[in-house]
Protein backbone atom coordinates (compact mmCIF):
# COMPACT_ATOMS: atom_id res chain seq x y z
CA UNK A 1 0.00 0.00 0.00
CA UNK A 2 2.85 2.02 0.76
CA UNK A 3 4.38 2.63 -2.24
CA UNK A 4 1.57 3.99 -4.07
CA UNK A 5 2.14 7.37 -2.56
CA UNK A 6 5.00 7.58 -4.44
CA UNK A 7 3.29 8.11 -7.48
CA UNK A 8 1.08 10.72 -5.62
CA UNK A 9 4.58 12.55 -5.08
CA UNK A 10 5.85 11.93 -8.24
CA UNK A 11 2.35 13.76 -9.91
CA UNK A 12 2.91 16.42 -7.50
CA UNK A 13 6.40 17.31 -8.44
CA UNK A 14 6.79 16.03 -11.95
CA UNK A 15 10.44 15.39 -11.65
CA UNK A 16 12.65 14.97 -15.00
CA UNK A 17 15.39 13.69 -13.23
CA UNK A 18 14.68 10.66 -10.66
CA UNK A 19 17.68 8.76 -8.51
CA UNK A 20 16.24 5.99 -6.81
CA UNK A 21 18.65 4.37 -4.29
CA UNK A 22 17.88 0.44 -4.11
CA UNK A 23 16.96 -0.43 -7.42
CA UNK A 24 16.16 -3.71 -6.90
CA UNK A 25 13.95 -5.52 -10.19
CA UNK A 26 13.14 -2.12 -11.50
CA UNK A 27 9.88 -2.35 -10.89
CA UNK A 28 9.58 0.97 -8.83
CA UNK A 29 11.78 2.49 -11.46
CA UNK A 30 9.22 1.80 -14.42
CA UNK A 31 6.28 2.82 -12.01
CA UNK A 32 7.92 6.27 -10.81
CA UNK A 33 9.44 7.19 -14.78
CA UNK A 34 5.51 6.23 -16.04
CA UNK A 35 4.20 8.69 -13.86
CA UNK A 36 7.00 11.38 -14.34
CA UNK A 37 6.64 11.19 -18.63
CA UNK A 38 2.74 12.24 -18.10
CA UNK A 39 4.19 15.79 -16.97
CA UNK A 40 7.58 15.82 -19.16
CA UNK A 41 8.47 14.33 -22.86
CA UNK A 42 11.70 12.61 -21.58
CA UNK A 43 12.61 11.57 -17.99
CA UNK A 44 16.51 10.81 -16.49
CA UNK A 45 16.59 7.75 -14.64
CA UNK A 46 19.59 7.03 -12.27
CA UNK A 47 19.24 3.85 -10.05
CA UNK A 48 21.87 2.25 -7.21
CA UNK A 49 22.23 -1.34 -6.33
CA UNK A 50 24.27 -4.03 -5.12
CA UNK A 51 23.04 -5.81 -8.07
CA UNK A 52 24.99 -9.52 -8.44
CA UNK A 53 27.32 -8.00 -5.96
CA UNK A 54 24.95 -8.60 -3.02
CA UNK A 55 25.91 -11.90 -0.60
CA UNK A 56 24.34 -13.50 2.35
CA UNK A 57 26.33 -10.86 4.27
CA UNK A 58 25.30 -7.74 3.11
CA UNK A 59 21.91 -9.18 3.11
CA UNK A 60 22.14 -10.10 7.18
CA UNK A 61 23.71 -6.36 8.09
CA UNK A 62 21.17 -4.34 5.57
CA UNK A 63 18.22 -6.68 6.53
CA UNK A 64 17.60 -7.54 2.99
CA UNK A 65 15.00 -10.26 2.07
CA UNK A 66 14.29 -10.04 -1.57
CA UNK A 67 16.00 -12.17 -3.87
CA UNK A 68 19.39 -10.26 -5.87
CA UNK A 69 18.94 -8.84 -9.45
CA UNK A 70 21.01 -8.53 -12.37
CA UNK A 71 21.98 -5.45 -13.60
CA UNK A 72 22.33 -5.98 -17.19
CA UNK A 73 18.60 -8.02 -17.14
CA UNK A 74 17.64 -5.01 -15.03
CA UNK A 75 19.11 -2.47 -17.63
CA UNK A 76 17.31 -4.41 -20.78
CA UNK A 77 14.10 -4.56 -19.06
CA UNK A 78 14.04 -0.94 -18.49
CA UNK A 79 15.45 0.31 -21.84
CA UNK A 80 12.59 -1.91 -23.71
CA UNK A 81 10.17 -0.57 -20.75
CA UNK A 82 11.24 2.78 -20.99
CA UNK A 83 12.27 3.94 -24.51
CA UNK A 84 11.90 7.77 -23.56
CA UNK A 85 13.52 7.61 -20.53
CA UNK A 86 17.36 8.06 -20.44
CA UNK A 87 18.38 4.98 -17.93
CA UNK A 88 21.34 5.17 -15.97
CA UNK A 89 22.74 1.89 -13.32
CA UNK A 90 25.37 2.17 -10.92
CA UNK A 91 26.35 -1.07 -9.17
CA UNK A 92 27.90 -1.51 -5.34
CA UNK A 93 27.73 -0.43 -2.13
CA UNK A 94 25.88 3.09 -2.02
CA UNK A 95 28.41 3.68 1.39
CA UNK A 96 31.09 3.73 -1.28
CA UNK A 97 29.19 4.80 -5.19
CA UNK A 98 27.29 7.46 -3.56
CA UNK A 99 29.91 9.30 -1.45
CA UNK A 100 30.27 12.71 -2.28
CA UNK A 101 27.27 12.29 -4.79
CA UNK A 102 26.47 16.26 -6.42
CA UNK A 103 24.35 15.41 -9.19
CA UNK A 104 21.59 17.20 -10.43
CA UNK A 105 17.99 15.15 -9.68
CA UNK A 106 14.23 16.57 -9.11
CA UNK A 107 13.51 13.55 -6.92
CA UNK A 108 15.20 10.93 -5.13
CA UNK A 109 13.73 7.67 -3.82
CA UNK A 110 15.51 5.82 -1.15
CA UNK A 111 15.31 2.69 -0.35
CA UNK A 112 18.59 0.42 -0.06
CA UNK A 113 19.69 -0.70 2.74
CA UNK A 114 18.35 -0.71 5.53
CA UNK A 115 21.02 -0.25 8.11
CA UNK A 116 21.12 3.23 10.08
CA UNK A 117 24.60 3.82 8.87
CA UNK A 118 23.63 3.04 5.47
CA UNK A 119 20.34 5.32 5.26
CA UNK A 120 22.75 7.97 7.14
CA UNK A 121 25.24 7.80 4.08
CA UNK A 122 22.60 7.73 1.74
CA UNK A 123 21.10 10.44 3.27
CA UNK A 124 23.76 13.05 3.52
CA UNK A 125 24.69 12.48 -0.12
CA UNK A 126 21.39 13.37 -1.47
CA UNK A 127 20.51 16.41 1.19
CA UNK A 128 20.98 18.57 -1.82
CA UNK A 129 18.06 16.84 -3.90
CA UNK A 130 14.98 19.05 -3.12
CA UNK A 131 12.47 16.34 -2.71
CA UNK A 132 12.74 12.61 -1.54
CA UNK A 133 11.15 10.04 -0.03
CA UNK A 134 12.71 7.64 2.21
CA UNK A 135 11.63 4.08 2.92
CA UNK A 136 11.67 2.20 5.84
CA UNK A 137 10.27 4.25 8.32
CA UNK A 138 9.35 1.85 11.00
CA UNK A 139 6.51 2.05 13.60
CA UNK A 140 5.10 -0.49 16.03
CA UNK A 141 2.17 -2.71 15.31
CA UNK A 142 -0.72 -3.56 17.21
CA UNK A 143 1.35 -6.40 19.04
CA UNK A 144 3.97 -3.37 19.90
CA UNK A 145 6.62 -5.24 17.80
CA UNK A 146 8.98 -3.08 15.84
CA UNK A 147 12.52 -3.86 14.59
CA UNK A 148 15.12 -2.46 16.23
CA UNK A 149 15.40 1.02 15.51
CA UNK A 150 19.48 1.87 16.89
CA UNK A 151 20.01 -0.78 13.98
CA UNK A 152 17.75 -0.37 11.19
CA UNK A 153 15.84 2.10 9.65
CA UNK A 154 15.42 5.43 8.11
CA UNK A 155 13.89 6.59 11.86
CA UNK A 156 17.23 8.25 13.14
CA UNK A 157 18.30 9.92 9.95
CA UNK A 158 14.79 11.42 9.83
CA UNK A 159 14.68 12.76 13.43
CA UNK A 160 18.26 14.20 13.06
CA UNK A 161 17.56 16.27 10.18
CA UNK A 162 17.26 20.30 10.99
CA UNK A 163 13.03 21.30 10.47
CA UNK A 164 14.54 24.89 9.53
CA UNK A 165 16.13 23.49 6.31
CA UNK A 166 13.62 20.27 5.76
CA UNK A 167 9.81 20.14 5.91
CA UNK A 168 9.07 16.69 6.96
CA UNK A 169 5.97 14.24 6.40
CA UNK A 170 5.48 11.14 7.52
CA UNK A 171 2.87 9.23 5.29
CA UNK A 172 -0.25 7.62 6.10
CA UNK A 173 -0.05 3.79 4.55
CA UNK A 174 1.85 1.76 6.38
CA UNK A 175 2.64 -2.49 5.41
CA UNK A 176 3.53 -5.03 7.86
CA UNK A 177 7.19 -5.79 8.01
CA UNK A 178 7.65 -9.90 8.01
CA UNK A 179 9.64 -9.98 11.45
CA UNK A 180 7.20 -8.11 12.87
CA UNK A 181 6.23 -3.80 13.18
CA UNK A 182 5.05 -1.67 10.31
CA UNK A 183 6.64 0.26 7.42
CA UNK A 184 6.24 4.02 6.56
CA UNK A 185 7.52 6.20 3.67
CA UNK A 186 9.02 9.53 4.65
CA UNK A 187 8.44 12.55 2.51
CA UNK A 188 11.20 15.23 2.94
CA UNK A 189 11.31 18.48 1.15
CA UNK A 190 14.25 20.57 1.48
CA UNK A 191 12.75 24.26 2.42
Amino acid sequence: MRYSQIIDVINEVKPKKILEVGTWNGVRAVEMCLAALVHNTNVSYLGFDLFEDATSETDAHELNVKPHANKDDIRHNLSVQLPACTISLVSGNTNITLKGFRGEYDFAFIDGGHSVETIQNDGENTNHIPVRLFDDYYVADNKERCPDLKQFGCNQFIDSLDKSQFEITILPAADPIRQGGLTKIVKVVRK
